[in-house]
């Protein structure tokens, strides 16, 4: 195992040639014979004679992505690009114009504006199309390659020229830019008197203090019980989420710890401060796409008995990565360890069958329901751990959690809508129209909660339209049960308006998860023996 691990290493150094970083892990001796030669052998031979043009970077790339396609599904290379556009997530900031887009049918439609950004001051809009940057057409681009246009150093000028309904006219918009704060906390609200909801959208440089600050804030206005939304937060830095775990465990309660080949990879986390929300009743809401830190964060709270975890079982990635920089600003993001819950579950995956590890995802059942003692897992062939509570938990599947929640009533139309993007179409088709009044007629998304409703003829046109985008008979039938249609464009309207604050505060009072985490905290308080 310790060969094989050395000479992965050696191999993505020989193709990307940083010989002075291999001569550093292996003290410049030739540790599998041959094989280097072999390597290098192939690569000269396919430099010389193969028919077509072939360049050294491309070369390289294809050798590093085949090594590692034979090590576990997270351990991927990263190109310059995506190397910086992740270092920006996770710093918390990034310089740009400060807007959000969704490609709809080739066209760049703006969707969010960040208030007090360059965008917004410049006069852009949630609506407007973007139809050129500088002199270049945008239509048919593809996401990365509009990122780049409108990305670039602060004080910099792009104009773009903008399409808006009710003006026949495209016209231009010079846009100073700017920095952009990346929020791992997007929304922050009181769901009533004594609970305070936020979530966490990734765990980045920042996300620590971005909690405390909220946690803070939230307590001012009353907060006597805690909502963590860890939805759809597919990880980031493991650090972070042991923070934050440490607002809410007392004492030095282990949070989680992690075991790899090598003593360097092999760490222990543990609870350090007093926190004032260490009595504080507590629910974490999990879908099937939280993983990785998020999976750290729950399961150290369901392992201590400290809340309930509320929702879907979690994606199950129980792997630490490491990424390592290559020479020319490249790099590979390699798994150097495993973390493990207090209890010493691993919560990984199997992923032994890499085409079935992302669709196993898609095609899951769980069964809605209580359950406390776990007797509804589906991974009751793993080991068994019990909490303090003498609850029974399961490891290696995910987090799951002690009530299934399903998020949709009519899971399968809903999920094809939002696969075909009906939801952001018809959002938009109707705040094109409908938006400049209804900004002028709600002060806040509170407002607009309580008091805005669709028309009969809102409705008809959002199911004719729902009929256009999944061509299916009986859609009506199964989008009006529970009224989530209207309820979900309801949301994303006040999204265009008050950005994720307001998409998360109108989508609280529908959300099945919400609704049901709500009715927790007293079984929540009784178990973390609150009372």
């Amino acid at each position: 195992m310790e060969n094989k691990f050395v000479k992965i290493l050696v191999l993505i150094v020989i193709f990307v040639s940083i010989y002075t970083l291999y001569d550093q892990i292996s003290g410049g001796s030739s540790i599998f014979g041959g094989d280097k030669n072999k390597v290098e052998e192939a690569y000269n031979l396919i430099q010389k004679l193969y028919v077509d043009d072939i360049s050294d970077s491309a070369l390289s790339r294809s050798a590093i992505e085949g090594i590692l396609s034979q090590l576990d599904p997270h351990s991927i290379y990263l190109t310059t690009d995506e190397v910086q556009g992740n270092e920006e997530e996770m710093k918390g900031e990034f310089e740009g114009i400060g807007i959000e887009f969704q490609i709809i049918k080739d066209t760049i439609n703006i969707i969010t504006v960040l208030q007090g950004g360059p965008s917004a001051s410049a006069g852009v809009l949630p609506g407007d199309k973007l139809i050129k940057v500088d002199d270049s057409s945008a239509i048919s681009l593809d996401t990365d390659q509009i990122r780049k246009k409108i990305k670039g150093k602060s004080g910099t000028s792009v104009k773009v020229h903008i399409s808006r309904y009710g003006r026949k006219d495209i016209f231009p918009i010079v846009i100073k830019r700017g920095k952009i704060p990346v929020k791992s906390v997007t929304a922050s609200f009181m769901l009533d008197s004594v609970t305070g909801y936020f979530n966490i959208v990734r765990f980045g440089e920042k996300t620590s203090q971005e909690v405390l600050d909220v946690l803070k804030a939230l307590q001012k206005q009353g907060m006597k019980q805690v909502m963590i939304d860890l939805r759809n937060n597919t990880g980031g830095y493991l650090n972070e989420a042991v923070k934050i775990a440490d607002y809410f465990l007392t004492g030095r309660k282990l949070i989680v710890f992690t075991k790899g080949r090598i003593s360097q990879a092999n760490e222990t986390f543990a609870a350090e401060e007093s926190y004032p929300f260490e009595k504080m009743p507590l629910v974490v809401l999990i879908n099937r796409a939280s993983a990785s830190a998020s999976e750290i964060l729950a399961g150290a709270i369901q392992d201590w008995d400290r809340g309930l975890v509320v929702g879907e079982r979690s994606f199950g990635k129980g792997l630490v990565q490491q990424q390592l920089q290559l020479q020319d600003g490249s790099a590979i993001r390699l798994t150097i360890a495993k973390y493990f819950t207090p209890l010493g579950r691993s919560i990984q995956r199997d992923y032994e069958n890499k085409e079935d590890y992302y669709s196993e995802i898609e095609n899951r059942e769980d069964e809605t329901g209580d359950n406390l003692n776990h007797e509804l897992d589906s991974a009751k062939d793993m080991p068994a751990y019990l909490t303090p509570m003498r609850r029974k938990v399961y490891g290696g599947g995910g987090i799951t959690p002690d009530y299934f929640v399903s998020e949709f009533k009519n899971k399968k139309t809903a999920l094809e809508l939002l696969k075909n993007n009906f939801f952001s179409q018809a959002s938009l088709k109707w705040y094109e129209v409908n938006g400049t009044e209804t900004k002028k007629n709600f002060k806040d998304v509170v407002a607009f909660q309580k008091d805005f409703e669709f028309n009969a003829n809102d409705i008809n046109g959002f199911y004719e339209f729902a009929n256009v985008v999944i061509p299916e008979s009986g859609i009506r039938a199964e989008i009006a049960s529970g009224d989530y249609m209207k309820n979900r464009i309801k949301a994303e309207i006040a999204k265009f308006i008050w950005n994720q604050q307001g998409y998360f505060y109108v989508s609280s009072s529908y959300d099945a998860v919400v609704v049901k985490a709500l009715s927790l905290f007293a079984e929540a308080s009784k178990i973390a023996k609150l009372k």
